[in-house]
């Protein structure tokens, strides 16, 4: 997809035969490392490219600590740009329902209620991977991009769910839901049950509801909107709309075509709250399947 633009590809089995691979490149015949690697070597490889002054585009997601968030911060402020790579924030469904929330957000809202759900039906692919079972089932590798798009929704104190349960293994099919509770009430659930691949998006306040159903890289995808008819009268269909299917390449593809264009400093603050969200939700689920 990269064509021409791509200089070479890296793929070894550690992180030191991976720079040494890297080393063989010169300095002046690259700009940019795309980095898709397990999670364990991840920031070992952002850390080397941004040394190096090369822009950075990682998969999603990353574990950020204290040393490399400065090192990104420092990075961006002298123009060596840096994005985790989230796919769904370029499915045209959730970026007019993000579009069609924000512009609710400026009123103020007196409740807001938002669920989405994330279900996979490939838990085979996942079992047979040799690093895709974190050991919270299928939280942390689906969670991301639902946290993804909660923080392109939600820009509120960036609390951590105060609640998350579920199966934490892949010995069976496993579903695991994080809450977060008051004025703004947040559920998030990933799950492997599903027959097959399902997204869904839900965002309810007192008049009405947003509702996507679908991602465009599985098939067509639609959103609608529904204004409540008080006091209980059947809701009117204020918009439908549907969105024609992506193949996976097209949606990378798309991805490409805006990668570095986008809020870089929101981005990576996102990132952090999703790091945050993630060890929460970890030391929770541990914690419930460790329990007699």
């Amino acid at each position: 997809m990269l064509g021409s633009s791509c200089v070479g590809v890296v793929d070894e089995s550690s992180i030191f035969a991976g720079v040494a691979a890297l080393e063989q490149f010169s300095n002046e015949s690259y700009d940019a490392i795309v980095i898709a690697t397990p999670e364990h070597v991840k920031n070992s490889y952002i850390e080397y490219a941004l040394k190096k002054e090369k822009f950075v585009l990682v998969e999603k997601p990353i574990e950020l600590d204290f040393a490399l968030l400065q090192l990104v911060e420092k990075s961006l402020a002298n123009g060596i740009l840096f994005e985790t790579a989230y796919d769904h924030q370029i499915d045209p469904g959730i970026i007019h329902l993000v579009e069609k929330v924000q512009s609710l957000r400026r009123e103020d809202l007196a409740w807001s209620t938002l669920k989405i759900n994330y279900s996979f039906g490939t838990e085979a692919l996942i079992q047979s991977s040799p690093w895709m079972d974190f050991g919270t089932g299928p939280w942390e590798l689906v969670a991301p991009h639902a946290l993804r798009v909660l923080c392109d929704l939600d820009s509120g104190s960036g609390e951590d769910f105060v609640y998350s349960f579920g199966i934490g293994n892949l010995e069976s099919p496993s579903t695991v839901t994080g809450i977060r509770s008051g004025k703004n009430y947040v559920e998030i659930t990933t799950s492997y049950t599903s027959w097959l691949n399902t997204f869904s998006i839900n965002f309810t306040w007192e008049e009405g509801t947003f509702e996507l159903l679908g991602l465009t890289k599985w098939g067509s995808s639609t959103f609608s909107e529904y204004r409540r008819i008080h006091p209980a009268g059947k809701p009117d269909l204020v918009e439908s709309r549907n969105f024609e299917a992506r193949t996976p390449l097209e949606s990378v593809a798309a991805l490409h075509k805006v990668v570095f264009k986008k809020d870089l400093i929101h981005s990576l603050s996102c990132d952090l709250r999703i790091a945050n969200y993630l060890t929460h939700a970890r030391n929770q689920l541990v914690e419930w399947n460790d329990a007699p």
